[in-house]
């Protein structure tokens, strides 16, 4: 049967022959009942469900799913590895019928998500799973008190949003190779692929995120999240790439690729870049194109922020907006590229001071190339410090960048 073809890699944390017994330590669960390690047409009686699974397999061990369609949800209250019918299959590129997927899917029926990734759900592997149409809720939901989720290559589609990513940072945890897609389904939180309120200690690497109409990845405002690193993603026509809300501490968000190539939806949309009310953020070596509004933008009481080497081009706003009004907001705005934005290249609104602008190159902007519109004793009479490398055609006032 078509349905049963399952990823190569996905069996391979058996030990011994295809089809083989591998013990307590590794549970199979087929929707029809029946089937092995290795042979998801075999008539072998196993589990039917993924929590009668994860409940026989024991700390450390492995559920493996074929394909198939559940709809239950999932209570994981140990260390486990989960394994779907497309384990090791990047969820960025694949391209299976949906029959050849382990499809969760369906209501949650109050409970947190699909997956809710509970108290002693420590160092849990999610991998190769389709997570679409989940009605009311996340495909994944991990809390609080939990630590060391790994979800890596998996499909995260038409749900309300896509993964609920909290965690203490006992140990990391990491987010790699899925896909986010359209998460956009009417709940609360809708239209995030990843949204997090208490998280310490993460890494969200190599995803693909698309069509989200609230954002990428939202961090919610005035909640503890820190020491979290978002690198060398990819992004397409989400409201938002990355939303920090408030209270965000010592964030990276590095080596990022986003586009928008949807301009008619730009009003009810925002900066692809968005730092609200957060301290010791660095946002570097980003190319960001098409915003619908700022690239990179900083607002309310952020500080300590750094923008790197970031290349922003056509943006619907400007290519770097700083309107925070704490001294030296931005600690350094240096060595960016800012092309053919539709108002400035680098813009200080009034009422920023202390923050140092370098080595810049902006062009073809509409309005201005740089503009800073602080009153101060510093160089051209404004209150942020601006070197004299910083290239561009057009300034106010007169004299923040050069030809």
């Amino acid at each position: 049967m078509l349905k049963k073809l399952v990823s190569v890699v996905a069996i391979m944390g058996c030990f011994g022959a295809l089809g083989a017994s591998c013990g307590p330590s590794i549970q199979v669960v087929d929707d029809d009942g029946a089937g092995v390690v290795g042979n998801c047409n075999d008539s072998t009686p196993t589990h039917s469900t993924i929590q009668a699974g994860v409940n026989a397999a024991p700390s450390g061990g492995t559920v493996f799913v074929c394909p198939g369609t559940y709809p239950g949800n999932v209570v994981i209250d140990h260390s486990i590895n989960l394994q779907g019918a497309q384990a090791g299959v990047d969820g960025r590129t694949r391209a299976v019928p949906v029959v050849q997927e382990a499809l969760v899917t369906g209501t949650t029926g109050g409970a947190p998500g699909k997956f809710d990734v509970t108290t002693g759900g420590d160092k849990v592997t999610i991998d190769g799973f389709l997570f679409q149409a989940v009605t009311d809720s996340d495909g994944v939901h991990s809390a609080a008190t939990t630590s060391g989720l790994n979800v890596k290559n998996n499909i995260f589609r038409n749900n309300v949003f896509g993964l609920f990513l909290d965690g203490t940072g006992t140990t990391l945890s990491s987010v790699s190779r899925n896909l986010f897609d359209d998460n956009n389904l009417s709940g609360s939180s809708s239209g995030n692929g990843i949204y997090s309120e208490h998280l310490s200690g993460a890494e969200i690497f190599n995803n693909h995120f698309a069509t989200n109409q609230n954002a990428g990845i939202l961090f919610a405002a005035g909640l503890p999240i820190k020491n979290v690193v978002i690198r060398n993603n990819t992004g397409e026509n989400n409201a938002s790439f990355v939303a920090l809300q408030g209270g965000e501490s010592n964030i990276t968000i590095r080596n990022n690729s986003v586009d928008d190539t949807v301009p008619g939806d730009n009003g009810s949309q925002g900066s692809q870049v968005f730092v609200l009310d957060s301290s010791g953020v660095l946002v570097s070596t980003n190319t960001l194109n098409r915003s619908p509004f700022a690239g990179v933008a900083l607002r309310g009481t952020s500080d300590n922020v750094d923008v790197l080497s970031n290349t922003v081009t056509n943006a619907a706003d400007s290519g770097i907006d700083v309107s925070s009004t704490t001294a030296g907001a931005a600690s350094e705005v240096r060595s960016n590229t800012t092309n053919s934005n539709a108002v400035d290249g680098i813009h200080f609104a009034s009422g920023t001071s202390g923050s140092f602008v370098s080595a810049n190159s902006a062009s073809s902007n509409t309005n201005k190339d740089c503009e800073d519109n602080s009153s101060g004793t510093n160089r051209a009479g404004v209150a942020n410090y601006w070197s004299t490398d910083n290239i561009g055609s057009t300034s106010t006032p007169t004299g923040l960048c050069h030809p």
